[in-house]
């Protein structure tokens, strides 16, 4: 997203005590993700489906075979895309559609999470 709206939602997140790290391209998200895998890695990838250099689904999907317990939310603005409907089925994604209450947010950030949690369990 326009990076006010990163900077933004980072911020809110942080605000409820979520560690965040912002990343506006595929490229710095790969770098992002490459630099934490040995210290444990994410819960949890919040994206925008379309990125400028690339696609946060295929971030994802290529994430899933370093971290299988990873988790997923996509926040997108366009909702007649196959290629994303089918990967909401086949990886359990969430979408969020744009624009979207902050709660709301917050609401499917802490789902995911959850189902983490249950999935360790």
């Amino acid at each position: 997203d326009e990076p006010q709206v990163q900077v933004f939602v980072g911020k809110a997140l942080e605000n409820r005590n979520y560690r965040v790290d912002v990343a506006g391209d595929l490229a710095t998200a790969r770098a992002k993700l490459a630099n934490i895998q040995e210290s444990g890695g994410y819960d949890l990838i919040l994206s925008d489906c379309v990125l400028p250099d690339g696609s946060g689904v295929d971030l994802f999907v290529a994430q899933l075979k370093i971290n299988p317990e990873l988790r997923a939310i996509f926040i997108t603005g366009y909702t007649d895309r196959v290629s994303l409907l089918q990967a909401a089925d086949e990886y359990d994604i969430n979408f969020l559609q744009k624009p979207y209450p902050l709660e709301k947010l917050f609401s499917f950030v802490r789902e995911a999470l959850d189902v983490g949690l249950d999935q360790a369990a």
